[in-house]
């Protein structure tokens, strides 16, 4: 975090309430995370092929937005382009449709619904990952 706080592309420091917006968003993809494995551990339900899928556009995502968020103090262009290329990890929305469908073939109601939740709660991360972008963005413009 102490990035963050240092110079903006124009030399002002990143806003206070930027740096806790970020900071909540992040704890919150963590938790969201965590809560996904540990549940994934509990039910002793390995991804399919379709969370995998989830998981590697999520990763891809988490590593523009780490590359957005070294960026917001010193190279205001480069954040945003970082950030907007978390966002634009869309494909993350395919694969939970082909997943769900996917779902349909499934005849154990139990791992169904299992995994249904899965998929529902990488969605869920992938959302805040795009909150997370669109504020580096929004603090970007805002110190410009």
């Amino acid at each position: 975090m102490k990035n963050l706080a240092q110079a903006s592309p124009i030399g002002a420091p990143i806003e206070p309430e930027d740096l806790f917006a970020l900071s909540r968003g992040i704890d919150r993809i963590l938790d969201y995370v965590a809560d996904l494995v540990k549940e994934s551990e509990v039910m002793a339900s390995a991804p399919d092929e379709g969370i995998a899928t989830m998981a590697a556009r999520l990763g891809d995502a988490l590593r523009h937005l780490d590359d957005a968020l070294s960026k917001p103090g010193t190279d205001g262009d480069h954040a945003t382009a970082s950030a907007d290329a978390a966002i634009a990890q869309r494909e993350l929305e395919t694969a939970y449709y082909a997943g769900m469908v996917g779902l349909l073939s499934v005849e154990d109601r139990t791992e169904r619904i299992t995994r249904r939740e899965f998929y529902r709660r990488s969605s869920r991360i992938g959302e805040a990952v795009v909150d997370v972008a669109e504020r580096v963005v929004y603090a970007v413009v805002k110190q410009s």
